[in-house]
């Protein structure tokens, strides 16, 4: 299958209109306000614990369970995006554009409102559970959605800027979270919150979340999927199995593309405030402080890559990503006992605007064809996050422990790979044809 004919071909070098714009603002609000909700479960863990677990099971126990939950998500996530998926490229983009944020929304509404297991005993884990699987199948589809929705939306050569601004979104969605219950820990006591406070977050997320998808109904079908449906192109097949027998190379490329995008987040940006205060005896209000402008930097760093994406393709933004990603990396660890502190924050602060240089991934979109396009885009995006963006933590974690620099070894092998990758693309794909 080609990957493009006459009909999925949008108009390229013009900016972007006004109703382009109204396209990205509803969808980077829709995304952020997902992963706000994804992610508040994570955040409010250890006091979710007390609540949906009883009292004599322990309190490591109740916490390990409460995380078992919140894991139950990850596992999910790839079943619920490439079902969703293959129903967006049968029955249309803006569907499954609106159906994912609706179903992140009503669950996380849910969950504000749940009785605990004070209440109706061990119903309140089991509905919990519930919630969280429903919110998995959403948060699968969302991404793979808003990229290929906002890349049939707008011009092609804005389509790495646009799937930036996406992906900013989704960081801020992070970020959106973690001010919140650092809020709320700062306002309330801790038995106020468990008295009735911790629902708020959940309650104004899903609130928040049903309006994003009223606004979402007022966009219009994309006019590649229109075009598609008219003509009677839909693919009549299974559309990931399309995706695996004609464009494997551009799946597997992808996938380890947005591994560099989920593990450098993980090892810059999670992982951070421990290292902070293990190697430079910060505070943690001192480390978390780091940790949110690296949040807001990466967002930052998600545009600028994607609008680089757009000038220079996918190939050499990604080497550049890796290069300027390693070069911090290295003068941040090995400068931890010996650099003074406003040289570890400028390096630090360069490692995480790098963190945003997967958002390349982005521009791939177009790569796929239209009658298989959101499939693709799912597999890629999913598949990878379920086998691979779990690994980051602890295996950063076991390096540490071998040696001082474990952190920097696996960043450095992931910006090897993320060059590599970089490269191949570049020679593959965009080398031989104009860029798209």
């Amino acid at each position: 299958m080609n990957t493009s004919s006459s009909w999925d071909v949008l108009p390229e070098k013009r900016g972007l209109s006004s109703s382009d714009s109204k396209v990205l603002g509803l969808a980077s609000l829709g995304g952020a306000l997902e992963f706000y909700d994804f992610m508040i479960f994570a955040l409010m863990a250890p006091l979710l614990s007390q609540l949906f677990f009883p009292a004599d099971l322990g309190g490591a126990w109740a916490l390990v369970y409460t995380y078992a939950i919140f894991a139950i998500g990850y596992v999910m996530r790839p079943v619920g995006g490439l079902v969703m998926a293959h129903l967006g490229d049968r029955l249309g983009r803006k569907r499954m554009f609106t159906w994912s944020l609706l179903l992140m929304a009503l669950p996380t509404l849910a969950m504000g409102l749940l009785p605990t297991y004070a209440q109706v005993g061990v119903l309140a884990p089991v509905l919990l559970l519930l919630c969280r699987v429903v919110q998995a199948v959403a948060i699968g589809g969302e991404v793979p959605a808003a990229w290929t929705y906002v890349s049939e939306q707008v011009p092609v050569n804005q389509v790495g800027l646009a799937n930036g601004l996406l992906t900013a979104g989704l960081s801020v969605g992070i970020l959106l979270g973690s001010v919140t219950v650092l809020a709320l820990q700062a306002a309330f006591s801790n038995e106020t919150i468990l008295a009735g406070v911790w629902r708020v977050p959940f309650v104004l997320g899903g609130v928040l979340g049903l309006l994003a998808v009223w606004m979402r109904k007022h966009l219009q079908e994309t006019p590649i999927f229109m075009a598609i449906k008219q003509r009677r192109l839909l693919y009549q097949g299974l559309p990931l199995a399309g995706v695996w027998r004609s464009h494997k190379a551009l799946l597997l490329m992808g996938m380890g593309i947005n591994w560099f995008l989920l593990a450098s987040v993980a090892v810059v940006l999670l992982a951070m405030p421990k290292l902070l205060q293990q190697q430079l005896g910060m505070s943690a209000v001192q480390a978390t402080t780091w940790q949110v402008l690296g949040i807001a930097l990466q967002a930052l760093g998600c545009i600028g890559f994607g609008r680089l994406a757009d000038k220079l393709g996918i190939g050499r933004t990604a080497v550049v990503g890796a290069v300027l990603m390693l070069s911090a990396a290295t003068v941040f660890y090995f400068g931890l006992q010996s650099l003074p502190v406003t040289v570890l924050a400028v390096a630090y602060a360069l490692m995480a605007l790098c963190a945003g240089s997967g958002a390349c991934l982005g521009k791939l979109v177009v790569r796929f064809p239209a009658p298989i396009r959101l499939s693709g885009m799912a597999a890629t995006y999913n598949l990878s996050s379920a086998l691979l963006g779990g690994l980051s933590l602890p295996l950063v974690a076991w390096l540490n422990v071998q040696v001082v620099w474990g952190a920097w070894l696996y960043l450095a092998a992931l910006c090897v790979l993320f060059a590599g990758l970089g490269w191949a693309f570049q020679k593959r794909f965009e080398a031989a044809c104009k860029q798209r």
